[in-house]
């Protein structure tokens, strides 16, 4: 326990990460934040690798890209619902082969193209009645990474809700109050994933 906790000092969490990603983009204009975003995912930073290397291949094969292309080669419609920023989730669902109007992430408050400091609608604490509220019927399969933002999403799931690379607090609350029913996947492209 010592070493986990010694290797998430000086982590910022989620949520905190969110707060100060929309402080620093106060200011910035759409076309900006849709450069970064291309940057993030094409080239990376000097601290992190380029996210199409991270979140959409896996050397075992089992990328969500796979999962994806999968499912929409059997005629299963996919939404992408994250916390993360819209702009953000709708460039994913574009990478992804997902139409962009079935993507949905936190909506910040922008005037003549310029963001403000202001989220409009965050789904991070509510993605299940979001998801509700959202798509035509239940979903049968969701995917999420995080105990406190997907839980009540994967619940949800008609099939089956996969955690992907679920930590410790992911599993226990799995069987604490989903009776163990959710399905743990691994992927070593995802580790890092938003």
């Amino acid at each position: 326990l010592a070493k986990r906790q010694e290797a998430f000092q000086g982590r910022v969490s989620s949520r905190d990460g969110f707060v100060q990603t929309v402080g620093l983009l106060k200011g910035a204009t759409v076309q900006e934040v849709a450069g970064a975003i291309d940057r993030t995912f094409e080239q990376g930073s000097a601290l992190f690798p380029p996210w199409m290397d991270r979140v959409f291949t896996d050397r075992s094969g089992c990328s969500m890209s796979r999962v994806i292309s999968i499912l929409n080669r059997r005629g299963v419609q996919v939404f992408l619902l994250s916390a993360t920023l819209d702009a953000l989730a709708k460039q994913a669902a574009r990478r992804f082969g997902i139409p962009e109007d079935h993507a949905l992430g936190s909506v910040l408050e922008e005037k003549e193209g310029v963001y403000t400091s202001e989220v409009l609608d965050n789904a991070y604490e509510h993605k299940g009645a979001v998801m509700r509220q959202w798509l035509p019927a239940p979903p049968l399969f969701a995917f999420g990474d995080s105990a406190q933002s997907d839980f009540d999403m994967l619940a949800e799931a008609m099939v089956a809700g996969f955690m992907i690379n679920a930590r410790v607090p992911f599993q226990d609350r799995d069987r604490k109050e989903a009776g163990g029913r959710l399905v743990a996947m691994t992927g070593d492209g995802t580790n890092d994933a938003p």
